[in-house]
């Protein structure tokens, strides 16, 4: 089966080795506290120019306390630790770094219920991916892509041969859709930068009409996501030249040069966190009553390959807990107990006061 090249980041871990020198294993957990603090622990694995070297995909500044030790000869480990006081402290931590590190929002809810206090508590990861010109939904449909998902990464087996060619051709629609996304991208900038060079005479109405031309003939430098690697941009340029002139290519991608670095930037971004693996668990006081999680152990909940949601779309992580509050059941009990005890001694002065005669 034909693979659409940026979901499956599970599968290309291992043959991104070659280029990025390994994964980076990334495991947080948050334990949650009854009193609404948090306490954070991320532990990060690879080798030892990534582990010394950063940044990493998610939020980790100077304020974590961190220990990097040695586990064999080729790998090392990372870990950092802070506490919050609450969940706000602690997203103002994880709100992250355009173009370099994942962004974050947790959210926490208790409700207190006389007898339980329940607690909520929810993870989103943000989308990742920065270039969406051109809606994924023009190529499949969300309930493809769910399906796609929930296959690759979930491992659900498909329910006939049919399901499993009909995910065959909407996987060629995907990734067709990465090719026109990021060429649409790659083109308004062109434009804007064609149509701002003083002295140049071309209107956006034809800058436009020959959008489908460019397309056709640099199209396919925008399959891998690279196209500003060495020779490919060389070629890409060329076209722009014969199609629009050499003059008018050239200073079109000269005015927006910071614009397209950027862009670049925003790439490696994605090609970064599609290289490592991620694990999120989750400590939750009490009894767990309902999670998205697919492990659970106890009271903590625990997420893997879930980052390929996150390519298109926020994805919230979540889970449910509830503690009983026994002080509230020793209340409770001593009242009832005296209640009964009011009751019965009133019941007595009745009895009493009817035996005696008027």
């Amino acid at each position: 089966m034909k693979r659409a090249p940026r979901l499956m980041f599970s599968f290309l871990c291992s043959a991104l080795l070659v280029f990025v020198g390994g994964c980076l294993e990334i495991n947080t957990t948050t334990e949650v506290h009854t009193d609404g603090s948090l306490m954070r622990t991320v532990v990060i694995s690879g080798d030892s120019s990534n582990i010394y070297s950063g940044p990493y995909t998610i939020p980790l500044d100077t304020t974590w306390a961190r220990e990097i030790r040695k586990v064999d000869s080729r790998k090392f480990e990372l870990t950092a630790t802070k506490d919050f006081a609450d969940v706000e402290a602690m997203n103002a931590a994880l709100r992250g770094n355009e173009d370099t590190t994942l962004a974050i929002r947790a959210g926490l809810e208790k409700s207190f219920q006389w007898f339980f206090t329940t607690y909520r508590y929810s993870e989103t990861c943000k989308r990742y991916n920065a270039i969406q010109t051109v809606p994924y939904t023009d190529f499949i449909s969300a309930q493809e892509l769910e399906s796609f998902l929930r296959h690759e990464v979930e491992k659900e087996p498909f329910a006939s041969r049919g399901d499993s060619l009909a995910l065959d051709d909407a996987s060629d629609r995907f990734d067709e859709w990465v090719k026109r996304n990021l060429f649409e991208a790659f083109y308004a900038l062109f434009k804007k930068g064609l149509l701002s060079v003083p002295g140049i005479s071309i209107s956006p109405a034809e800058v436009d009409a020959r959008e489908d031309t460019v397309f056709a003939r640099a199209g396919e430098y925008f399959e891998s996501g690279k196209f500003y690697d060495g020779k490919k941009m060389e070629r890409i340029q060329r076209i722009l030249e014969k199609i629009f002139g050499v003059r008018e290519a050239k200073a079109g991608l000269r005015a927006m040069e910071p614009e397209f670095d950027r862009m670049k930037r925003q790439l490696e971004f994605q090609e970064e966190v599609g290289a490592n693996t991620y694990r999120v668990s989750v400590i939750v006081p009490g009894l767990v009553t309902g999670t998205n999680a697919r492990s659970l152990e106890g009271n903590k909940a625990t997420w893997e390959d879930f980052m390929p949601y996150c390519y298109l779309k926020d994805y919230q992580l979540w889970v449910e807990s509830r503690v009983i509050n026994w002080w509230a059941v020793v209340v409770t009990g001593v009242v009832v107990v005296a209640l009964a005890a009011l009751l019965l001694a009133s019941s007595v002065r009745r009895r009493r006061t009817v035996a005696v005669p008027g």
